[in-house]
């Protein structure tokens, strides 16, 4: 025992594992984090994106912390998001296989995201208990609003024509406040989206929202383009309204998309997903 403890290798091992202790310790402790505001924030821009940092800190194991994130287009009317924080690390699996890569973890609207990010490369998302809200343009004032959503995103960045893109997300409740002025939401009960392409064009196999006062099934296809709101919908909806639909807003509805004989209304959205155009399809 004595033998190998003063082997050549053991202590070289553990001067080799000494200095990496010392040297993890001194990165958290004297990197200058602020330096790589200004990279941080050129990498967003580059996006297309603004980003704002209140407060960037070295981590350990070696990382980045970083608080008050705001995250918002360039456009001037864009709305932002607020991480309330982001940690950033490198991703040391695909280190060990020659692969530049970052690992990410965020908490935001109400929940969490992570994956892993690399450029050129597959980016990977898993989001758990998000809550979002956003206008839907074109529908007379009306608000989606999601809650208790988890998404799996898997995509290749910058978009190569061949390779895989897939898409997961389900949403345990969902509503429209504000449809045509109405006091009352419209509750969707929960929603499923689902879609799998290559490259820059993703096919939603399932785009349905069941259980609510309106029930809704689609398809379609969204040709991804930067910025994101440039993306190019084609996508039909069925609408069919359930017993528990406010009598007024049914009517609305109807006289916005006029249903067919069975009771259905048919929607196309076409166009890009910042400003899509309606159109009633009747069978």
């Amino acid at each position: 025992m004595q033998i190998l403890r003063n082997s050549p290798w053991t202590l070289a091992a553990t001067g080799l594992l000494v200095t990496l202790l010392a040297f993890l310790c001194g990165f958290t402790l004297f990197f200058p984090a602020e330096s790589l505001r200004p990279r941080l924030q050129a990498e967003a821009a580059k996006q297309g994106l603004r980003l704002t940092v209140k407060s960037l800190q070295s981590t350990f194991p070696p990382g980045l912390s970083a608080k008050d994130v705001t995250v918002s287009g360039t456009a001037v009317e864009s709305v932002g998001v607020k991480l309330e924080k982001l940690t950033l690390a490198p991703a040391w699996s695909r280190l060990l296989l020659g692969k530049a890569a970052i690992t990410y973890d965020a908490a935001l609207l109400g929940g969490r995201i992570k994956g892993v990010l690399q450029r050129p490369g597959p980016l990977t998302l898993q989001g758990a208990g998000i809550d979002w809200r956003g206008a839907l343009p074109g529908l007379s004032g009306g608000v989606l609003v999601l809650q208790g959503c988890r998404s799996d995103l898997s995509v290749f960045w910058p978009a190569q024509a061949d390779d895989a893109l897939l898409l997961s997300l389900d949403c345990q409740q969902a509503r429209i406040e504000g449809l045509f002025g109405a006091k009352e939401p419209l509750l969707l009960g929960s929603l499923t989206v689902k879609g799998s392409g290559k490259g820059k064009d993703l096919r939603l196999t399932t785009l349905a929202a069941s259980g609510g006062q309106l029930n809704v099934d689609g398809s379609g296809t969204i040709l991804l383009n930067k910025p994101f709101g440039r993306s190019l919908l084609n996508l039909n909806l069925a609408l069919r309204g359930n017993p528990g639909l406010d009598p007024s807003l049914s009517e609305l509805l109807a006289a916005f998309i006029p249903p067919a004989v069975d009771g259905t209304s048919r929607l196309r959205l076409t166009g890009t997903l910042a400003a899509p155009q309606q159109s009633s399809v009747n069978r």
